[in-house]
């Protein structure tokens, strides 16, 4: 009996493997937008801002965000500001006074 156990135990430690290789296409980069666009809430409102990135292949590992783009800001369809970038927060920051706060039924883009 304890052969047998010897014998399974084996068998499952040194199994075959076999190396598949896949190949993906590459696509296009595209452009990813993350962002906080949110009314004001109270006690701790969060900070305003969109993050820029762009797509990246499965295998790409390369930095991909985007810090130099021109980005306009819309609300109610008429242009409200150009944004920034700002390096500290790592976002294309919109004005955090409690007037620039996004209003519920307003419409926004970017």
């Amino acid at each position: 009996m304890k052969h047998i156990i010897v014998i399974i135990i084996s068998v499952l430690l040194f199994s075959c493997t076999k190396e598949i290789e896949i190949g993906i296409p590459q696509q296009k980069h595209k452009l990813v937008a993350y962002s906080t666009i949110v009314p004001l809430t109270f006690p701790a409102p969060k900070p305003l801002g969109i993050k820029l990135q762009s797509s990246l292949h499965i295998f790409d590992n390369s930095p991909s965000r985007i810090a130099d783009a021109f980005v306009l800001y819309f609300e109610n369809d008429f242009l409200k500001d150009t944004l920034e970038y700002s390096d500290s927060l790592d976002i294309y920051s919109i004005s955090n006074n409690i007037t620039d706060y996004p209003i519920a039924g307003n419409t926004y883009s970017v």
